[in-house]
């Protein structure tokens, strides 16, 4: 929860919390500016297992997404999992599309997507 790419700061990374009244229903990991100055990278994102295949991960995608660009930014970059083909088809769903990047970290190889805003 703490991980950070470098040249990044505690300063640079946010948490959002989307809630249903009083029940939190999904954790967005945000770092700004990263890895240029108008992108914005997403750490992780969770959603709550009994608010998960129900459509509400996406609809919090395309509303971040939109608040996003409204902010100024061009666009958002993710990384998840080689081999975890339910995750690469969430994003691709939302429109984040693979860059042709991989890189290695403790939990195995990450695949690098991103989405134009």
């Amino acid at each position: 929860m703490a991980a950070l790419p470098p040249g990044k700061t505690s300063k640079d990374k946010h948490y959002l919390g989307f809630f249903d009244g009083e029940d939190l229903v999904a954790i967005l990991d945000v770092i700004t500016a990263y890895p240029k100055e108008d992108t914005v990278f997403w750490g992780f994102f969770m959603v709550a297992k009994e608010r998960s295949g129900k459509g509400v991960g996406s609809g919090l995608v395309r509303e971040a997404l939109q608040e996003l660009k409204a902010q100024g930014y061009s666009s958002v970059r993710l990384g998840t999992m080689k081999g975890n083909p339910q995750s690469k088809a969430f994003w691709a769903k939302c429109g984040f599309m693979e860059m042709g990047i991989e890189a290695r970290n403790d939990q195995g190889v990450m695949l690098v997507l991103s989405k134009e805003l």
